[in-house]
């Protein structure tokens, strides 16, 4: 689960968490925003987030940044600010990789990987790279038309008393819910077609 303030990995035997392979590290999106603001001088934590544009199509979920806003409201340089980012995702997860390596067994001996949390969009080609030969996951949560048949769309604006299904979709809460509510349906078999003994779930809380 990668997430916004930290990162955290499940490993389950036969549907029973092993603890002594689980764990979770302090490093989650706000890392690579730190990291970036000691590159480009002036640039604040506020600004990459404002940045940051989601939006839905065909395709799924689509997480893009728009550094022209922000550059041209604190007279920053789009390819310094481009560049920074870059290098930033790099830096952090090296350093999220080095301690997968130290917490899970070998990649032999996982299944499967079901990646959750906000943040996983911006490691998508790292994750992938990581584990090369292991099929990986997008829990159901992320999916609006899964949520729809589980029954669980229509409970979350509910029950957070938001105001229109409009309003859930762009602050982007399948995508957010789905470290709770998708990576279950993957464990307790809500999604039929994904038989696995052994699970990886690399997830990000916050």
């Amino acid at each position: 689960m990668l997430g916004h303030r930290n990162t955290s990995v499940l490993f389950f035997r036969q549907g029973t968490l092993s603890k002594s392979e689980s764990g979770s590290t302090s490093k989650g999106f706000i890392h690579v925003i730190d990291l970036m603001r000691r590159r480009v001088p002036g640039l604040e934590r506020k600004d990459v987030l404002l940045a940051l544009k989601c939006s839905h199509n065909s395709s799924g979920l689509q997480v893009n940044f728009n550094w022209s806003e922000i550059a041209t409201r604190g007279e920053l340089s789009i390819a310094e600010i481009e560049s920074a980012y870059k290098l930033s995702i790099d830096e952090t997860w090296r350093v999220i990789s080095s301690w997968l390596n130290e917490t899970l067994p070998n990649h032999g001996e996982i299944d499967a990987v079901v990646k959750c949390g906000g943040a996983n969009f911006f490691f998508k080609n790292q994750i992938k790279s990581f584990f090369p030969q292991t099929p990986v996951h997008i829990p159901a949560g992320i999916d609006k038309e899964l949520l729809y048949a589980n029954g669980l769309y229509a409970p979350i604006p509910q029950t957070f008393s938001h105001k229109s299904e409009r309003e859930f979709t762009l602050k982007n809460y399948p995508t957010r819910f789905a470290d709770v509510w998708g990576l279950f349906a993957v464990i307790t078999g809500y999604s039929p077609s994904l038989t696995i003994r052994r699970i990886a779930s690399v997830t990000t809380n916050g």
